[in-house]
């Protein structure tokens, strides 16, 4: 459903959405252990596709990512960190 961009001048320029469309629709497969539900990792940073998730009865969310290097190491870390202090 969204596409990762990211410009921080002199030190790394990403954009998914040179390359890529964003979804626009949830993906919902229904498999014999559970019925699952597919983002990808920047999808971790919007509570509400996991919350649509739920309420359509799924029971694991599967977030695939790729990283491109340290920087989006960190940037995932931080994002999981902040939303575990939230809690």
């Amino acid at each position: 459903m969204h596409l990762f961009d990211i410009d921080i001048p002199g030190k790394i320029t990403f954009k998914e959405s040179e390359t890529l469309t964003q979804g626009e629709s949830f993906t919902v497969v229904d498999t014999p252990a559970c019925r699952m539900g597919i983002g990808i990792c920047y999808d971790l940073r919007f509570p509400e596709l996991a919350m649509v998730y739920a309420q359509r009865g799924v029971q694991l969310i599967v977030y695939p990512g790729m990283v491109v290097d340290h920087l989006a190491v960190l940037l995932c870390v931080s994002q999981h960190q902040r939303r575990q202090s939230a809690h």
